[in-house]
């Protein structure tokens, strides 16, 4: 058989397509995603009636300093004291105080110097003046967890009128499908703000706040990772997927319940995976028993929760709809529990050798 060895056009062929089929990463990140249509609202009074039913206010807004320049914008949720007459505490994610970004999952993230000292908390950043604007700080008692991605501490001052700890979480675990919403403080990129209607300046510290807002419509909790997916975070063996949209600044964030008004997750950021041919966006969220083993000082909180039931398969496939967002199809196949489905294609070159197309005659 003559192989054409020297028409170009055969070894750019070739080429392509070997190169197409390389492995590609699933993506892992910290980064939470507006997964579909963006439901992310200004938390205004009606919220406050009728979506918290006037029950006190549980989210704060959290900076933290990582130095003259920097700083880290995320979510709390206050939580009741350790002791009867102890403070009143926040809850968040460890990753807010972290230097700089969390890219890869199985980095070594050391806390940041002083992170109690220049981590402060504001109570009534809204844009309808449902509160008085008031800050407190970090007063110490501070721990943390990165197996869960948690972080608490105690507040230095008691939260102001209207304020106060949100209920964990009890009893069997919430079912797939359950309906919840988030109040966290996401910071919008100028392109997708561009009114400004979403943040203030803060004349009191010298930078722009952003206003509380609430995730509630298509928010739903979705399944618990698989085992075959933990290896890809170290936090996914305790996490629970949801659709809930967030952003950047929503790490921390409580994922609480409609109909019972408890926490039942805390948010920390997104992944992607792909299931067969195509690629699925989720948010993600430590489950209520890592998050109650943790809060209550178990030294070592539960390392699983049970999987949440399936309410309905009608449930399920509407939650789908806005949860698992399709991205482009991958020509040689895509990652599946962080395998390849289309390896097939990378012996494509060698089968168009035996083509007869690629043979020719001498003279």
């Amino acid at each position: 058989m003559n192989i054409p060895m020297k028409n170009p056009f055969f070894y750019l062929l070739l080429t392509s397509l070997t190169l197409s089929c390389i492995p590609h990463r699933t993506q892992i990140s910290k980064n939470a995603y507006i997964i579909g249509s963006n439901d992310i609202k200004i938390f205004n009074d009606n919220h406050q009636k009728e979506i918290t039913k006037e029950k006190p206010f549980f989210s704060v807004l959290i900076v933290t300093d990582q130095d003259e320049y920097k700083r880290k914008f995320c979510t709390g949720t206050l939580i009741a004291p350790s002791a009867p007459t102890g403070p009143i505490r926040v809850l968040t994610n460890r990753h807010c105080f972290i230097a700089g970004t969390t890219k890869d999952p199985h980095a070594i993230e050391d806390l940041l110097p002083g992170h109690c000292s220049s981590t402060k908390v504001f109570f009534g950043v809204h844009k309808d003046s449902i509160a008085l604007k008031s800050m407190s700080t970090c007063s110490g008692g501070f721990r943390s967890d990165p197996s869960g991605d948690l972080a608490i501490f105690d507040l230095k001052d008691p939260p102001p009128t209207g304020y106060a700890p949100l209920a964990l979480w009890q009893g069997p675990a919430p079912k797939v499908g359950t309906h919840a919403f988030v109040v966290h403080y996401p910071s919008f990129p100028e392109d997708m703000d561009k009114d400004g209607e979403r943040s203030y300046y803060e004349e009191k510290v010298g930078i722009y706040l952003p206003y509380a807002q609430i995730t509630e419509e298509n928010c739903q909790l979705g399944e618990a990772f698989a085992s075959s997916e933990w290896r890809f975070d170290k936090a996914l063996p305790v996490a629970v997927k949801h659709d809930c949209d967030q952003l950047q600044g929503s790490s921390g964030s409580a994922l609480v319940d409609k109909e019972s008004f408890r926490l039942i997750g805390v948010n920390w950021g997104g992944i992607k995976l792909a299931k067969g041919p195509e690629i699925f966006v989720y948010n993600v969220a430590t489950n209520w028993q890592f998050v109650s083993g943790f809060v209550h000082g178990a030294k070592k909180p539960p390392s699983r929760a049970p999987a949440p039931s399936v309410a309905s398969s009608d449930v399920v496939v509407s939650q789908a709809a806005k949860s698992d967002k399709k991205e482009k199809k991958s020509f040689c196949g895509t990652l599946s529990g962080g395998r390849h489905q289309g390896w097939g294609f990378l012996f494509l070159p060698f089968l168009l050798l035996l083509n007869p197309f690629f043979r020719f005659r001498r003279g």
